[in-house]
Formats: structure tokens, sequence, C-alpha cells
């Protein structure tokens, strides 16, 4: 028997990543009622004179100088802006393809060899095609003393594009016995691959970076702020100055609860993969991003049998017993590691010396963490280098200046988590009492060889993009444990 299929499916754009665009703020000046950082205040007598900004917009600095609240624009966090690409979006669609051969082997039973395959296009995508522009004012190409930036430098800009693409491709084999003495079974196999550079598109979750929450906006951008927090002036402002690993680390300690938020890789659930929805390179994600998908897995085994036990003569006690189970085994869940979020803005993958080793242990599962290393730090050694978070630029601070983000060469999805095997079984007793009456007694077990069955490990090793996290490569959750559960029916 030989059957084939082809069809190709379209699918809609989730209404949720429309309905980001909600969140865009409108812009008036407010001290009362605050929608966005705009109203600055510098180069003025109120701020220190010439060379002085104050007014970033943030109310903290309200509370640090009060007596100069006048000239500070007191607003709540903002949000960062949502975009739609509207060049790019198409519904998403799938090509599907089938392709399977069945034979009947004996009486009761067949086999069965398949390939299937999907092909995915225009899948929903986002990335911060802002980060230019935000980190350099390249939309204003003023001189330093003229207005430096426009109104969209302040903040990452989340742009939903239909871009996206993948393939899934997998040779099944089944076997299938209908009744060989009193046993049905099924037995399937499936070896397959899936690839994609957009497995789950979605708004970041941390909607408000932490350049805004910490600086607001500011007179260059919400990323070249962040060196007044540093201490730096405005005369001291410009390369060859460089941030110091130390003092970013410090000043970010406080805020590492919040850079988790999006990194994390542990929980509840039967497939527990790393969220995943801001690439780490903004203008190059379709290729920077292309790897293994969420949800791929490459091996995956599964038994599922009932057997009605036979017996040559009647008896009561002899008579009405039924096994059944499931047996599943499957390869881990793929997972990235994280070299930190860029403090919500961008998503950064660490760089690797060597290939790593694995363990299997729940409390240190890399073998050798000592092959991994942070891209920061080694694009913060550039000589023009403004921070750990962008590799280069060519004139400081100055606008119409490109730069690029700081990127790891690691893959995304490249690692693998623990495999699952999990065996179920139940065992049943039939009590015929007359012709319309029967008891069920009925005993069932979950994960019965007691398997310790762990969740991916916690992959963010660094929470800053500067110094190790000291979490890193621990398993914080498992799957069930050994369970038992006992039944009794009536049946009439």
């Amino acid at each position: 028997m030989v059957r084939a299929g082809f069809g190709v499916f379209y699918d809609e754009v989730p209404v949720s990543l429309i309905a980001q665009l909600g969140f865009n703020r409108p812009v008036p000046y407010s001290t009362t009622n605050p929608q966005a950082l705009y109203g600055q205040n510098f180069e003025s007598d109120a701020c220190g004179g010439i060379g002085a900004q104050c007014g970033l917009g943030n109310s903290s600095l309200i509370l640090l100088n009060p007596q100069n609240s006048a000239n500070y624009q007191a607003a709540s966090i903002p949000f960062s802006l949502s975009a739609i690409d509207p060049k790019n979006f198409s519904n998403p669609l799938t090509r599907q393809v089938n392709v399977s051969i069945g034979r009947q082997v004996g009486r009761q039973s067949t086999v069965e060899v398949a390939y299937i395959g999907n092909f995915v296009a225009n899948l929903p995508t986002t990335s911060n095609t802002g980060f230019n522009n935000e980190w350099f004012c390249t939309n204003t190409p003023q001189g330093l003393y003229d207005i430096p930036c426009d109104p969209f430098s302040f903040m990452p800009i989340f742009t939903l594009a239909n871009r996206g693409y993948g393939n899934y491709n997998a040779l099944v084999v089944r076997f299938q016995t209908n009744s060989w003495h009193g046993l049905q079974a099924r037995v399937g196999y499936t070896f397959s691959k899936a690839l994609d550079n957009g497995s789950e598109a979605g708004s970041p979750l941390i909607p408000a970076p932490l350049m805004n929450q910490a600086m607001a906006l500011g007179l260059w951008g919400s990323g070249n702020p962040l060196q007044y927090a540093f201490g730096f002036n405005y005369l001291t402002f410009h390369p060859p100055n460089q941030f110091d690993p130390g003092a970013i680390a410090a000043n970010f300690s406080a805020l590492t609860g919040l850079l988790t938020q999006g990194v994390s890789t542990t929980g509840a659930g039967r497939i527990q993969v790393t969220p995943y929805t801001i690439p780490q390179d903004p203008y190059n994600y379709l290729r920077n991003d292309y790897g293994r998908s969420d949800y791929d897995q490459t091996n995956r085994f599964i038994l599922e049998y009932t057997w009605d036990v036979p017996t040559r003569r009647r008896s009561i006690w002899l008579n009405g017993w039924m096994l059944s189970g499931v047996f599943i085994a499957e390869s881990g869940q793929p997972f990235t590691i994280f070299a930190g979020p860029i403090a919500g803005e961008l998503t950064e993958r660490v760089s690797l010396s060597a290939p790593l080793t694995i363990t299997g242990s729940p409390n240190q599962y890399i073998g050798n963490p000592s092959a991994i290393a942070l891209p920061g730090p080694v694009c913060q050694a550039q000589p023009i280098a403004q921070s750990p978070f962008v590799a280069q630029s060519t004139d400081g601070i100055k606008a119409a200046v490109l730069g690029s983000p700081c990127l790891g060469d690691s893959t995304r999805n490249q690692f693998t988590g623990p495999a699952y095997v999990d065996y179920d079984m139940a065992v049943q007793k039939l009590f015929k009492l007359s012709e319309k009456l029967a008891l069920s007694l009925r005993a069932e077990s979950y994960n019965l060889f007691n398997r310790p069955n762990y969740y991916n490990p916690i992959s963010t090793f660094s929470l800053d993009g500067v110094t190790e996290y000291s979490q890193f490569g621990q398993i914080k959750s498992a799957h069930n444990p050994r369970q038992f559960q006992f039944g009794l029916r009536l049946n009439w």
C-alpha cells in the first residue's frame, strides 16, 4: 500500500502581536499625567550651564534633586515602541508533503515507513529595527551641537515582520498488531530534524528596557545616557573613554532579578524550551538566528499496548486480567546559552573556545564552562568601544555613525537538554458478578521505574553581559517522580 499527499495551508497573524501597537503612547508634555518621556532641559542655568543636561524624564531624578523639580519631566517608565513592517506582512503558510509505504505482515500485523515534510514561510518575527538609531542617532545626521537625536532614538523599536522560514523533515516507522494472543500493540519511531529562524514570535518579556528604566530619555538616546549612571560627564563623554566592567557589574547587580525574566529556562510543562523572541542581530537575524527549532526532537520512540491475559480454563481468579502501558523515550529539548539579554533590547549569545561537554548532572550540566566566553568584554576592549553591547563604531557618539551589536558565535538552540524516558503501566482485574454486573479493580503507576527526568538547565551564563551567573548550568526542576493510584468501578 502506497499513500501520498500534498497541501498548502495558510495561517493568520496572531492578534496578540498586532495588539502590541496599542502600547505605543502619545507624546504630550504633562507633569500630572505623563504618557511618555519627553521634555528635556539641557545647556541651561537650571541644569548647570553649557554642556549640562537634566530633565531626562525619570521621576527618580526628581527625588534626587527636589529643588530642581520644575526642570524635570516626571513620567512613568515607557514601554518600547512597537511597529509592523507593511512590506513583509503576508500570511504565514505551510507546504506539507507526506509519502508512506505500508505492508501487512501476517494476518494481524502491519508495518509502515513514511516521510513527512513541512516547509513554512512568512513566519512572524520580531526584531529591534531601531538599534543603530537608538545608540548612534543615525536618523538625524546633524552636528554635535545641533539636535542630535530624533524622537525615535530613545527606545527600541520592536518591529513585527513575516519574514521567518523553516522546515521539518522526518522518517517515521510504525508497527501495529491488532490481536495476537490477546495483545494489541503499536510501536513507532521518529527520526526528525526541525530548523527555523523564528519558532515563536512575540513581544519582549521585558517591555521597558533597562536603559529606559534606569535613565529614561536622554540627550544622546537611551543607549548612551547609561554612561551618566557611571559618573561620566559631558566633557568626558567621547571615545576612547570606555566602560569599566566592574562598574557595569556593580550598577547592574540591583537589577539582575529583572534581567532574568527574559532568559528563564525552567518551570512546569511537558515541553520546556527557552523563551527567545528578540534575536541578537537585528539586521541579519534571518541568517544569524537560523538553527534548531524550539520543538526539534531528533529521536522519539513510543510503545503502547493492551494485553488481555489469556487462560486455558475458566476461573474467577485467573480470568479477567488486563495489562496495559505506554513507554516513551525521546531526545532532550534544545536550548540556547545566553550571555545576557542586553538590558531587554537584544538576546546576546555566548562565544565558545571549545566544544562543550555534557555531564548529565543536575548540579553542573555543562562539564567545561571555562570554554564559554562572554562577547561583551571583548567588544568593550576595542579602542573606540561604546559599551559591551555595541561591537564597534567609527566616530564616537556623533550622528550618522553605524555600529553593530556585540554578537556571540554560538548558535541558537545549539545545545540539548536531558533525555526523557517514562514508563506508565496499569493492571486491571475484572470480576464478573452476574450477567449484568461486574466489578473492576485497577492499579496504575506513572514513571514506574522512578527515573529522574530533568528539565533543561539554567542557560543564562551572565545576567549583565559582563560577569558569570552563579546558577548557570544547574537544573532546578524535574518531571514527576513515581506515582501510584488505585481505582474501583462497578459496572451494570
